[in-house]
């Protein structure tokens, strides 16, 4: 019987930026929790962020660019 170590780390990946309506104010932007380290996975140098425009404060990191853990 093998016994599953259990996971340490939770990462997020947490960025800032200004939105294209409003007023202007830089914005931070964490996504859902990555069970694994996205460092050797990100290639690009921008995420899509969803953003409700009556709430700045509902918001999604697109993370779709991201491989699925098997399971």
């Amino acid at each position: 019987m093998k016994t599953l170590d259990i996971l340490k780390y939770v990462f997020t990946l947490v960025g800032a930026g200004m939105l294209l309506f409003g007023s202007g104010d830089l914005h931070v932007f964490r996504s859902d929790n990555l069970w694994f380290d996205p460092s050797n996975h990100i290639e690009r140098d921008t995420v899509p962020v969803l953003v409700g425009e009556s709430n700045l404060n509902r918001y999604w990191v697109d993370t779709s660019f991201m491989p699925k853990l098997a399971g």
